[in-house]
């Protein structure tokens, strides 16, 4: 292996991401980006996110998943996984959760921009009845790895998993433990590949309706403190009935 790893390194283009492209609806942009991105050859899974918990501890973790549904009119997010996993009991007790999406870009020559989205915000179960349905509709083999995998608990051998998946009896049900997990976010941004790593980043707050105030204390803090956010952002109201803190920041 290379240990020497500071000469790895890819050059983005000049397309920016300016305010009049953010708009003033964080979610028609998203489905812009997240379209542009379903177009690419090159990018198998563009639903792969990350997702970011805390544990009991404070200890951080992070994983990749798929994302599976998006709720344009609240913000929110949706994946799959098993309800007993440190991803969920961390998400779940502590109701808050971050996600990251990331598509790589092509070289800047070829005009592919590299971008970002990253959201911050509450976290609540899938309805049972919806899992079930998003489970039905998984492949077979999908439906046995859900239903004889405790995620995150220790086993002794690969042989012993692949044997409870083949004496798994058909029709396949919704296991007990397993489910949807749903991000309501709160915080929304928007990152967009520059040359000389200045990079765009317009990022969204969303304003609590009885307060005035942006519900992310973490987005405020970022942004440089809440007069800081109010001088430099903008507050828009989206189609769906919600106001956001608009703000640009640095790369």
């Amino acid at each position: 292996m290379d240990h020497d790893l500071a000469h790895l390194r890819a050059e983005y283009g000049a397309t920016p991401l300016r305010a009049v492209d953010a708009g003033t609806d964080p979610m028609a942009l998203f489905a812009a980006w997240f379209a542009a991105a379903r177009e690419r050859a090159d990018l198998p899974e563009p639903n792969a996110m990350s997702v970011a918990t805390v544990g009991a501890d404070g200890s951080p973790s992070a994983r990749m998943v798929l994302l599976k549904a998006v709720e344009v009119e609240r913000a929110a997010f949706t994946w799959y996984t098993n309800l007993e996993s440190r991803k969920a009991t961390e998400a779940l007790r502590g109701g808050l959760a971050a996600l990251c999406i990331w598509w790589a870009g092509a070289p800047a020559t070829d005009g592919v921009p590299g971008r970002q989205v990253r959201m911050v915000g509450r976290v609540e179960p899938v309805a049972r009845a919806d899992a079930a349905a998003y489970f039905a509709r998984r492949p077979e083999e999908a439906q046995r790895g859900a239903a004889v995998s405790r995620q995150s608990r220790v086993i002794a051998s690969r042989a012993e998993l692949d044997a409870r998946a083949a004496a798994l009896a058909t029709p396949i049900t919704l296991p007990d433990d397993w489910g949807g997990l749903r991000l309501v976010a709160d915080e929304l941004e928007f990152w967009q590949g520059r040359a000389g790593r200045l990079h765009d980043r317009i990022a969204f707050l969303r304003v609590d309706d009885q307060s005035g105030l942006p519900i992310s204390a973490a987005g405020v803090e970022a942004a440089g403190g809440a007069e800081a956010l109010e001088a430099a952002g903008t507050r828009v109201s989206d189609p769906h009935g919600a106001t956001w803190v608009r703000v640009r920041l640095q790369p």
